[in-house]
């Protein structure tokens, strides 16, 4: 006959089995997806799969774990040696958030490995990774170009950007010490006899809010178009590209009328690491001299 007990201890089981492990595992998982996960740079529209293949791995995985554990518990229950299944659930637990956070990332770093792969046989490859390197961080200085007067572009355009986040988004106390950049907005300018791009790191910029980061690439473009007026009457094509430690998150892009105005109303936009990465590089392929004239 089955004491009260035994039937107490295997109602709690089924209960923790059927409600407590499946939404503690729901709860973890989707933490730690709309932590990790933006915090790499994964789109939003990538992030709802990552939700459907983690979810199912976490529930099956937590409800495993516990099954394994009550097995444990009713192999020996007079024994006085050190309980394992804690141990099992905490070592479960360690390799479950190992996967969780580990999982995405790999996966992201092998994607764009392969897509930067895909790039390396294309013209202006070399270039652009020569001067986006530059861009990790504030060691090798702030204000980088091909020439001379790009490089002074490339330093106002840092300084005048720094200034107009200050002004507009209250940066983190921690920022200037966790970035990789110390604060600072390292720039690289691209400067020919028609196009002028600038490339630069934003401190911090995976952690800002959708409105943060239109807000930072419209004060990028304003100051642009502002630090290259004494060329405009040559240029033709302008463009910014803004990003993070580690990705991009948009090129800001224009042209230029006769007058040195934008032609269209607006200036458009590419989005996406990778769409970035791919424009910017095209602007790198070496032209012949008739053909920049």
């Amino acid at each position: 006959m089955v004491s009260d007990k035994s039937e107490m201890q295997i109602f709690i089981r089924i209960v923790v089995l059927l409600f407590v492990v499946p939404f503690a595992a729901v709860f973890l998982g989707t933490a730690l997806i709309f932590i990790v996960l933006p915090s790499l740079g994964v789109e939003p529209d990538k992030q709802g799969m990552y939700l459907r293949i983690i979810m199912p791995v976490m529930i099956v995985g937590g409800i495993w774990l516990y099954v394994r554990s009550w097995k444990k518990t009713a192999t020996n229950p007079t024994s006085t040696a050190p309980s394992r299944p804690s141990t099992s659930l905490r070592s479960g637990f360690v390799w479950a958030l190992a996967i969780v956070i580990g999982g995405p990332f790999l996966y992201t770093m092998v994607q764009s490995s392969s897509k930067d792969a895909a790039r390396k046989g294309q013209p202006g490859y070399a270039e652009f990774q020569a001067a986006n390197s530059l861009l990790m961080g504030s060691s090798k200085g702030i204000a980088h170009g091909n020439m001379a007067d790009a490089q002074k572009l490339a330093n106002e355009f840092s300084l005048r950007l720094k200034e107009a986040r200050k002004m507009g988004i209250e940066s983190r106390k921690s920022s200037s010490i966790a970035s990789l950049t110390g604060g600072e907005f390292p720039t690289y300018c691209l400067l020919t006899r028609k196009s002028c791009v600038f490339m630069v790191h934003v401190p911090d910029l995976r952690n800002f809010s959708p409105e943060a980061k239109d807000f930072i690439a419209e004060a990028a473009w304003i100051t642009a178009m502002t630090v290259i007026e004494p060329f405009k009457a040559n240029l033709r094509d302008v463009a910014v590209g803004l990003r993070g430690a580690l990705f991009y998150d948009r090129v800001v892009t224009g042209r230029l009328d006769a007058t040195g105005n934008l032609a269209s109303v607006r200036p458009g936009q590419v989005n996406g690491d990778t769409e970035c990465q791919t424009f910017l590089q095209s602007r790198f392929v070496p032209r012949s001299s008739a053909e920049s004239k």
